[in-house]
């Protein structure tokens, strides 16, 4: 005899119930993991974008700097202040102090470049040094490298892009006229 006061559950109501728990815990995991995801994507974005900023930032003061070295600062240095460019490298002269500091601040060579192998973007900051041998006034003894930049995607075109001084950027082949040093 089996007394009817006695409720439960049969094992097949067990079962779908245990199914739909199962189904429903993993629906959640998958979308807690997809949250989390592109929570991670976003955040990596912004903080590529924060970096990019910063070097373009930097990019900007130097070359708003950039100076002939052998015009302002010293006569007999070479005149023009880019002295190489191409669409993933550019080698300049700047001066971010004055030109009345003592002692004497000299143009600082700055090399820009992109390996787009490898996606590092480095700079080669080669500081002036007042010289009383030099013809110039100036030797630039040892550079220092500094990486900007390990994830730079220089697949989409030229990081960097020139005009002739008066030309149209507008037109189709207009470039910089300076040539490799």
């Amino acid at each position: 005899d089996v007394d009817q006061s006695e409720s439960g559950f049969t094992l097949p109501e067990v079962i779908i119930a245990l199914s739909l728990t199962v189904l429903l815990s993993i629906t959640a995991f998958a979308t807690v993991g997809s949250f989390l995801s592109s929570t991670n994507t976003s955040q990596q974005r912004l903080t590529n974008t924060g970096q990019a900023q910063l070097v373009f930032d930097r990019f900007t003061k130097e070359i708003r700097a950039a100076t002939a070295t052998g015009a302002p600062v010293v006569a007999g240095s070479p005149s023009a202040a880019v002295q190489y460019a191409d669409p993933y490298h550019m080698s300049f002269y700047t001066s971010l102090s004055a030109l009345d500091a003592v002692p004497p601040v000299g143009p600082q060579k700055i090399d820009l470049a992109l390996n787009v192998a490898t996606g590092v973007l480095t700079e080669t900051a080669t500081p002036a040094v007042a010289s009383t041998t030099a013809s110039n006034g100036w030797v630039w003894p040892g550079p220092s490298t500094t990486i900007l930049t390990p994830n730079v995607d220089g697949s989409h075109g030229s990081l960097f892009y020139y005009y002739t001084a008066g030309a149209d950027p507008t037109l189709a082949g207009t470039d910089i006229d300076v040539t490799p040093a």
